[in-house]
């Protein structure tokens, strides 16, 4: 007996992207699915997905709740989902037509959360071919320590008996899903990474954007390390690490270094060595000003609560 499956996807003003998505989904190899749409958008993200009702059957758009960010509408779409198993896919993630079919083989194997591989596909541009090219290398470091990719899925009374994804976290903040995936790990449930699945996205091509995804990335340094690990906050340990990661920006060589490392993941070759480093000096800038910027709110939210 195959299982329902629930796809939740939270948007917020993607009106470039989802339609894209939507129509991977519309594509899906399965018969039992619904697909939630959490919208807190301003722009034509709603409408877009209204279209699309007559060609995806079980398609619900929501508004998101009072509470806002990315994992409140996660937890927003966990709260609607009536499917056994649960996917949580980003608006610009484009799964391919046998996505269901193959993670669901892995449950029928009593997996409980299962993690695949993800492709950037936007490869002209500079930084989502850094971001490819950092992926495939973090992936030989890391994989099997992760507990969180594009593509995730879980049992959804897996999700829900570990409290679902942390909603604490402010916007534009990073880092909350792997808290998620680090919670069912702890808990013993059964992970299985299937890197044989793979699904497309893509990544910011604009400066101002990628700027911001990685200022988020540092801001959620500074959630994990302070909300969730309950650390006090060092004022003057913090200074000395975002001065001590902007004066390393300022020499160049560790990031020419890095690189350097990155260049077997790319087709272009060295032809990428300094366009690389010149991604890697921003991300760096941007994670630093980025846990600045989260140490001060959480100190700030500290203050008041206190």
């Amino acid at each position: 007996m195959s299982l329902s499956v629930s796809i939740i996807i939270p948007t917020y003003n993607e009106e470039e992207d989802i339609g894209r998505t939507l129509d991977a989904l519309a594509m899906l190899d399965h018969d039992a699915l619904e697909v939630i749409v959490v919208d807190a958008s301003s722009d034509r993200t709603p409408e877009i997905v209204q279209a699309y009702q007559d060609r995806i059957t079980g398609l619900r758009l929501l508004r998101q709740g009072d509470k806002p960010g990315v994992s409140a509408a996660r937890n927003d779409g966990l709260r609607a989902a009536t499917g056994e198993i649960v996917v949580v896919l980003n608006a610009d993630v484009f799964p391919e037509p046998d996505f269901i079919q193959r993670i669901l083989l892995h449950y029928h194997n009593a997996a409980d959360y299962v993690l695949v591989d993800s492709r950037v596909v936007n490869l002209d541009a500079l930084f989502p071919r850094y971001i490819q090219a950092q992926h495939e290398y973090n992936l030989t470091l890391t994989r099997d320590e992760l507990n969180w990719t594009e593509g995730f899925s879980a049992r959804l009374a897996a999700i829900r008996a570990v409290g679902g994804f942390p909603d604490d976290f402010a916007h534009n903040t990073a880092g909350e899903d792997a808290i998620m995936g680090d919670r069912l790990q702890a808990s013993g449930y059964r992970r299985v990474a299937d890197y044989s699945i793979v699904v497309p996205h893509v990544m910011p091509e604009r400066l101002r954007v990628y700027w911001r995804q990685r200022l988020g990335r540092g801001r959620g340094g500074a959630y994990v390390l302070y909300v969730h690990q309950g650390r006090a906050i060092d004022w003057l340990a913090i200074l000395r690490s975002v001065l001590g990661t902007l004066f390393l920006t300022a020499l160049i060589l560790p990031a020419l270094i890095y690189a350097a490392r990155l260049i077997p993941y790319s087709d272009r070759g060295w032809r990428d060595w300094l366009p690389f480093a010149w991604a890697r000096l921003l991300e760096t800038a941007a994670t630093a000003v980025g846990y600045w910027d989260g140490s001060r709110e959480i100190a700030q939210q500290r203050r008041m609560t206190s």
